[in-house]
């Protein structure tokens, strides 16, 4: 019965440290290779000027929330809430998984001439934790005559 009793023991540990481990964000190498390369952050053409940047330029490992800032110079562009978190890793960029369960809400976002758009980016919804490196946030907008357009702004975590 002892015996019984030590290995119940032992296999309820185990259950808990797996299921306990499983819950942390990832570090490891990420696999998927962006599926753009160079992007720029600022687009001008006959259709639309405007461009994504970062509401700071560097990040402690730490943050929660970032912003990137939408800044339209004309005519209207039309985007969603979607975008990709992406990391550079020797010479090229890499996806960063959501967890499981996020999805976004897909609104049509109309970004009028001059005005300016806030998007909190959340920390906690990736599936990886954030180290030191470069990363960048792709966006997709529509403009004209609903000509696809991706642009990236870039950003930096640093050690806390």
């Amino acid at each position: 019965m002892r015996k019984f009793a030590y290995f119940s023991l032992v296999l309820l540990i185990s259950i808990t440290m797996f299921g306990c481990a499983n819950k942390e964000k990832k570090t490891e190498t990420l696999m998927k290779r962006s599926e753009f390369g160079h992007l720029p952050n600022r687009v001008k053409t006959k259709a639309a000027t405007f461009e994504i940047k970062m509401e700071k330029a560097s990040y402690p490992s730490s943050v929660k929330e970032i912003a990137v800032m939408i800044k339209n110079y004309g005519p209207d562009i039309v985007f969603g809430t979607s975008y990709q978190v992406e990391k550079y890793i020797n010479g090229s960029w890499y996806a960063i998984p959501f967890k499981k369960d996020v999805g976004f809400t897909e609104i049509a976002i109309i970004l009028k001439t001059n005005d300016t758009y806030r998007q909190k980016v959340g920390a906690d919804l990736l599936d990886y934790r954030l180290t030191e490196g470069k990363y960048r946030i792709v966006k997709e907008f529509s403009v004209g005559n609903n000509e696809k357009l991706n642009l990236a702004a870039e950003f930096k975590i640093s050690k806390n």
